[in-house]
């Protein structure tokens, strides 16, 4: 029975290991498609204009058209980045590596 549990252990701790070594790639992925997200929905905005106006125009007549959005991935993505932070690929922890920046306390 105890080999079983070392087992588990050492399984478990190579798991959390190895999950632990991902985080960061992880959250530089999601920062990435979230700003893609972000330049997609404006540039489609700043090309077509017209809809964008005619959509905002008519928003008190219709406000299931404004509800019926889908701000889900951005709502999960701030989310993920508020609670675990930037991640190592952040620009603000290069620059602090690069120049040696250090915040006072």
């Amino acid at each position: 029975m105890a080999k079983i549990v070392d087992l588990g252990r050492t399984a478990y701790s190579g798991f959390a290991s190895m999950m632990n070594r991902l985080q960061n790639p992880l959250l530089l992925a999601i920062r990435l498609y979230w700003g893609w997200q972000f330049a997609q929905d404006g540039w489609g905005k700043l090309t077509h204009l017209d809809r964008v106006t005619q959509f905002f125009a008519h928003i008190f007549s219709k406000p299931d058209d404004f509800y019926g959005a889908s701000p889900y991935t951005y709502w999960f993505a701030a989310l993920l980045i508020l609670i675990l932070g930037p991640g190592l690929f952040a620009v603000d922890w290069l620059l602090q590596r690069r120049f040696g920046m250090r915040r006072k306390a």
